[in-house]
């Protein structure tokens, strides 16, 4: 996993258009209209396609690092792009599982 640099905002922006759960608040225009700071954290496949990432505002507030959201953003969660062939609900599961536990790893000096 790693952050995009801005070069490759567009990448994040045509990966949320392809996500059946993306919409206009997981776009960088989103975050650049509230002039926000943002950071988007992916993951590429193979083929060096986004898989699965996170945008979010960093802010600290009194001592703590928390991720924040824009004004009037609804929500904000990892969006990722997901194989529909699961064999079971178990698998589907652990596949979750997995990216958010990478996530989570690399947001460890975050204090939510």
């Amino acid at each position: 996993m790693k952050f995009l640099e801005e070069k490759d905002f567009e990448k994040w922006n045509e990966f949320v258009l392809k996500n059946k759960n993306g919409n206009i608040f997981s776009t960088t225009e989103w975050y650049l209209s509230w002039r926000e700071n943002f950071n988007i954290l992916v993951n590429f496949n193979n083929e060096n396609e986004i898989e699965y990432g996170l945008i979010f505002k960093p802010k600290k507030k009194y001592f703590w690092n928390i991720i924040a959201r824009p004004p009037f953003t609804l929500y904000n969660f990892p969006l990722i792009l997901t194989k529909e062939n699961f064999k079971n609900e178990y698998d589907k599961n652990n596949f979750y599982k997995k990216i958010y536990l990478e996530i989570l790893e690399q947001l460890n000096n975050y204090d939510f």
